[in-house]
């Protein structure tokens, strides 16, 4: 018995995929309108873009939890949270989960005993 694969074509993902990172970066453009028009400085906007979902994984990440908890907690595959984690690495300028959490702490994106 043969499997049916639920998963769209190759090109037809990519066609989302595209218009996804369209999207994502007319709303970071908005997002930086925004941003400067309340007076927040440049170098700052990237690290205020973090999403609701990557907050909820720096959060559990700076808890202490691995990348395969953090999945098991929000439903999440192991290596989505790590691709997340990188996203969130780059937006804040950091390379280690240590840095990341005192970032968040030092941008208020996290409260000091989380």
């Amino acid at each position: 018995m043969s499997k049916v694969s639920n998963q769209p074509p190759s090109d037809a993902r990519t066609a989302l995929y595209r218009e996804l990172l369209e999207r994502e970066q007319i709303l970071h453009e908005l997002i930086d309108r925004a941003l400067a028009e309340q007076g927040h400085p440049r170098a700052l906007r990237p690290m205020l873009r973090l999403t609701p979902r990557e907050i909820d994984i720096l959060r559990l990440m700076s808890e202490g939890r691995t990348n395969r908890q953090i999945g098991t907690h929000l439903n999440l595959a192991p290596g989505t949270v790590r691709n997340y984690l990188g996203r969130i690495f780059r937006k804040l300028g950091v390379t280690a989960r240590a840095q990341a959490a005192a970032r968040a702490v030092e941008l208020s994106l996290l409260e000091p005993d989380e």
